[in-house]
């Protein structure tokens, strides 16, 4: 998973896999994913001792849709609709998806993943049942507090800041801008902008669902408003002007703050607006 989010931290920043500096790190990385890719589509370390396969996953469907294009490999395209089967085959009672391929259950994190590799699919020309992203949609919107907040399963827990910017980049994605979800979540956003009080294990994951979520807002007056002070709260966290520290690691941490910072650039078909 890490492995694939890298990737698309280098594309963001203007980086491509067939020329300049960092040509060959993303070749061999877009090199390692693919052998990863079992028989069925799945793509997952099988040798390693993540518990969230799915996310390992749908992260490195993402990647591929973003690259299909800037890669010569052409292994990629036939990769990208074997790995959405395995989305729509894995999209579970409720609409949404989990940490195993075949759960009974669903959560907003594992969930708004799969959305934005099926989206990504799509910009890439693959084929997407609609009716998975109507049934995702509909997850997504169970999902949401009438306070604006988003919990991490349906009814479950409480609102959060982080499972908020999930959801409504979720929404987002799916066309969803004018539902009431996602206009008390945008709400919910900028109302608790100091997403720094959530649990460090959320920070980086939180910072970059809502930096999606407000940037994709169609009031750019909402961006204007949060991005700031949240860029230089991400800033002030670097360590060494290098490298982000996180539970999961620098390169992980690194690789989400890299990919909020990058936003407003919009290299990724996945940022436009």
């Amino acid at each position: 998973g890490v492995t694939s989010l890298a990737i698309l931290a280098f594309l963001a920043t203007g980086n491509v896999p067939d020329q300049g500096e960092y040509a060959p790190v993303l070749d061999r990385g877009i090199g390692w994913v693919l052998a990863n890719a079992q028989p069925s589509g799945f793509i997952h370390y099988a040798d390693g001792s993540s518990h969230g396969p799915m996310y390992e996953h749908a992260a490195a469907t993402l990647m591929l849709s973003e690259i299909y294009g800037m890669s010569e490999r052409p292994e990629i395209p036939a990769a990208i609709q074997a790995a959405v089967r395995v989305i729509v085959n894995a999209q579970n009672s409720e609409g949404g998806w989990r940490y195993q391929p075949h759960s009974r259950d669903a959560d907003v994190s594992v969930t708004v993943l799969q959305i934005l590799a099926l989206r990504g699919a799509q910009h890439a020309g693959m084929v997407v049942p609609a009716e998975t992203i109507e049934r995702a949609i509909k997850y997504v919107k169970l999902c949401a507090d009438r306070g604006g907040g988003f919990y991490y399963q349906t009814r479950s827990g409480k609102p959060g800041y982080a499972r908020t910017g999930a959801g409504v980049t979720s929404l987002e994605v799916c066309g969803e801008f004018d539902a009431d979800e996602t206009r008390r979540g945008l709400d919910y956003l900028i109302a608790n902008i100091g997403a720094d009080k959530e649990s460090e294990g959320n920070y980086h994951y939180g910072i970059y669902y809502a930096a999606q979520a407000v940037y994709q807002a169609k009031d750019p007056r909402r961006w204007q408003q949060w991005f700031p002070p949240i860029r230089d709260q991400v800033l002030s966290k670097q360590n060494d002007g290098a490298y982000w520290d996180s539970e999961h690691g620098p390169a992980y941490g690194t690789t989400m703050m890299l990919l909020t910072l990058s936003i407003p650039c919009r290299y990724l078909p996945i940022y436009q607006r």
